[in-house]
């Protein structure tokens, strides 16, 4: 069922913004409009403290994905997303064709051990999660996401709709859903779907999820929705899951 996906034409897609498509300094100038403080080096990551500078990186992430390659974030403080209307980071298309790995996020995010609360997203889309998707050369690490609320058209996970990546030491609580009858596949706890067009090095490791897992087509899991053939089995490990989803793993 995955292989459909590139079939799928969005529906309703975001609009680029006026700076889509800007090199690195905008990248940089728009990050600071918002009192994002850092650097994209390891030891002295861009800093997210606010749910405003949390938005606006899902926008520059999502049309500016090329200039996030290697570049680190770290969130210093727990952060409310009541009421935010909130883009994944790392959510793009093109007349409607999708590709992966072509606008994932490519950086490291950590996650510091702090909590993004109540993140609601409720759309008619590919890939729905705090990350849309997390690339092959990126990774997730030591975040809590509380009491969320993730549906879409297809692939949606409470981290990421879709891992190619890292993903480790992260919490999910809440609900993550495909509720469409017809499209509605792919939905996990962590990641809706893992490895798909990526590279065998896609692992999540030492995640937990505790809440509500479901589609309205197929392939719904308490960890990952649908894991792609290419991927192994123990790519997936210290991993649990209590709510709605019987198994880790929804399908491969």
């Amino acid at each position: 069922m995955i292989a459909s996906l590139t079939a799928l034409a969005p529906v309703g897609r975001f609009a680029a913004p006026a700076w889509a498509d800007a090199n690195w300094d905008t990248f940089v100038n728009q990050l600071r409009r918002v009192g994002v403080q850092g650097s994209d080096k390891e030891s002295d990551p861009f800093q997210i403290t606010t749910a405003a500078q949390l938005k606006l990186l899902g926008h520059l992430v999502s049309y500016n994905f090329s200039v996030c390659v290697g570049t680190y974030f770290k969130l210093m403080n727990d952060i409310d997303m009541t009421g935010v209307s909130f883009i994944p980071i790392g959510l793009h298309s093109t007349e409607g064709v999708y590709e992966y790995n072509r606008w994932a996020f490519q950086g490291t995010f950590d996650g510091n051990h702090k909590a993004i609360k109540n993140l609601t997203i409720n759309n008619n889309e590919l890939l729905n999660g705090l990350f849309g998707e997390v690339g092959d050369l990126a990774s997730v690490k030591d975040l809590t996401l509380e009491n969320c609320d993730i549906r879409g058209l297809a692939c949606a996970g409470g981290i990421a709709g879709v891992v190619n990546g890292v993903v480790e030491n992260c919490v999910v609580t809440g609900k993550v859903s495909c509720p469409n009858p017809y499209h509605g596949y792919n939905a996990g706890g962590i990641a809706g779907v893992q490895g798909q067009g990526a590279t065998l090095q896609s692992r999540i490791t030492n995640c937990r999820f505790i809440g509500e897992v479901s589609a309205g087509s197929e392939n719904a899991g308490g960890i990952v929705g649908y894991q792609s053939g290419g991927t192994r089995t123990d790519n997936v490990f210290l991993c649990t899951n209590a709510g709605g989803a019987t198994g880790a793993i929804g399908q491969r």
